[in-house]
């Protein structure tokens, strides 16, 4: 294995290095997604055990986007959309009817 003055390898052993360290990379993303998936689907089941209507509500509320990929920046707006509802169901549920 040959090197750089920098101690950087070169050549094909660089090429593997370089590989392995985009599959680490590959893994890390995906295991972030599994991890906001996960997350996004308890949150949900939580919904269907507040709300009989949820998927009504889902289906139409405009900040619930119909596809999107599992990462912090899509699902942070969407578990707190689906808070709220939570939260208003429950109120809306412990009020007494007249």
């Amino acid at each position: 294995m040959a090197r750089t003055l920098a101690g950087n390898l070169t050549g094909y052993a660089a090429v593997m290095q370089r590989r392995d360290e985009i599959d680490w990379l590959r893994e890390l993303a995906n295991a972030d997604r599994r991890k906001w998936r996960d997350t996004l689907y308890a949150k949900i089941d939580e919904l269907k055990a507040a709300d009989p209507k949820w998927e009504t509500w889902y289906d139409d509320d405009r900040n619930i986007p119909p596809t999107f990929k599992f990462n912090q920046q899509e699902i942070f707006p969407i578990l707190a959309r689906i808070n709220t509802r939570i939260l208003h169901v429950q109120i809306r549920d412990e009020q007494p009817h007249l």
